[in-house]
């Protein structure tokens, strides 16, 4: 009997130490509330400092970057990135890179040749063995920011020349990420009904920018807040991988901001039905848009602030300890007849630590006002660039 109650005794402490340590466990990053709420914070960092311009972020990217950061991080540290990064990222990964023709990216690790001993040969391996990541020892200097720099620049046909400027004294170590995308749609648009026509600024006035139009049957839907509309790019037989450009027009009494802060949302997303698809008379501006920015502060009132600070516990990277300094990002897209080209880079900068309508008719969706785009893997419903576009002549 003595027997039997103390197995059970201790049965129950398992149970109650895995039931805590699920608690304690953070929730599995959705890759869709990454999205939105990387933007939002993105638009709130640019109206806290006057100036709200186009915009274009690669959730993507950043979290291919973080997850090689996550590898080598710990305790309240590792807590933050999981929740940004999405549990099968590394199987997600090679899903989306079967193809190679249409998504392409790669990942590196530049190692300050100061700390190269101190550095964990299992966070290397790791990082080689799930995201493929090139690794480089070299000393610190203005010849390795021509290196990085080149090897961005490699790896995004050269829309993204560069990502730093300047390696700073306590700079010890740079994981990049970089993207590159380029495909045609699957139904063009003429370039002949390509005509230039106006867009109405959100601050009042308005641009002559060249507007593409079609009607096509796409995947639509609609409610009191937006007209949404599924662009579908071309799919390859045999291809694992299938994108499309998902548009976001917010309705005439809804401003595109406040469409941001209130509606944008992983639930929201899910909410929108695109249903069977219908007729649809679609005007679009052709846009070519760069954007470049530093994700520190978004990510901070996105709750991720221990990384970038001397508590942050990265004890599998290196004996050396390290925080997070920056996160860099830069980003290209250029939308027109036939399809679409788009880049990102992402640099995580580690230093040293210290202290209804009438189906018979046409649906008008005149996308003349700013919106908002989002390029999405449909099969595994990955965002993997989502923007605000607030004026498409300005570059």
């Amino acid at each position: 009997m003595k027997k039997i109650f103390s197995f059970l005794l201790l049965a129950v402490a398992a149970m109650t130490v895995s039931a805590q340590t699920e608690q304690s466990s953070p929730p599995a990053a959705d890759p869709w509330t990454v999205a939105s709420q990387l933007l939002q914070a993105e638009i709130h960092a640019q109206r806290s400092a006057g100036k709200i311009q186009n915009t274009c972020l690669s959730p993507l990217s950043l979290e291919m970057a973080l997850a090689m950061a996550a590898e080598g991080a710990s305790a309240q540290t590792a807590d933050e990135l999981r929740s940004l990064i999405p549990a099968n990222l590394p199987k997600l990964y090679r899903q989306l890179l079967r193809d190679g023709s249409t998504l392409s990216a790669a990942n590196s690790i530049w190692i300050n040749q100061e700390i190269a001993k101190s550095v964990k040969k299992k966070f290397l391996k790791r990082n080689r063995r799930k995201y493929g990541a090139e690794v480089t020892r070299l000393v610190f200097d203005p010849a390795a920011v021509v290196r990085i720099n080149q090897w961005c620049s490699l790896k995004t046909r050269g829309l993204i020349p560069s990502i730093i400027g300047q390696l700073e004294r306590d700079d010890q170590m740079v994981l990049i990420n970089a993207l590159h995308f380029k495909t045609d749609w699957e139904d063009e648009f003429e370039a002949d009904r390509t005509h230039p026509k106006p867009f109405h600024l959100s601050g009042g006035g308005q641009e002559i920018v060249p507007m593409m139009t079609q009607t096509q049957h796409w995947a639509y839907t609609e409610d009191e807040y937006c007209q949404a509309i599924r662009l579908p790019y071309r799919h390859n037989e045999g291809d694992k991988t299938a994108y499309a450009m998902y548009i976001l027009l917010p309705r005439k009494n809804v401003p595109v901001l406040e469409f941001i802060d209130n509606q944008l949302s992983a639930e929201y997303w899910r909410s929108l039905s695109f249903g069977m698809p219908r007729q649809v008379r679609l005007q679009l501006p052709k846009w070519e848009s760069q954007y470049s920015t530093s994700l520190v502060r978004p990510l901070q009132e996105m709750g991720i602030r221990r990384i970038f600070t001397p508590q942050a516990q990265f004890p599998g990277i290196s004996r050396t300890p390290l925080m997070v300094g920056d996160i860099l990002q830069k980003t290209f897209i250029r939308v027109d007849e036939k399809g679409t080209e788009a880049a990102a880079v992402t640099a995580v900068m580690m230093k040293l630590t210290s202290a209804g309508p009438n189906q018979n008719q046409p649906i008008e969706m005149n996308v003349n006002r700013p919106f908002l785009y989002l390029l999405v893997e449909t099969t595994t419903q990955t965002p993997v660039f989502v923007g605000l576009m607030l004026n498409p002549k300005e570059k």
